[in-house]
């Protein structure tokens, strides 16, 4: 899995995907 597909993932299901400059997850959050 892609970096680009879980960023598309996300913003799919209307959240939004933080990563920090090694592509390490650091939060994810509800978009209202």
């Amino acid at each position: 899995t892609t970096i680009e597909g879980l960023a598309n993932k996300f913003a799919n299901s209307g959240e939004m995907i933080i990563v920090d400059r090694s592509y390490k997850v650091i939060s994810t959050f509800k978009v209202n």
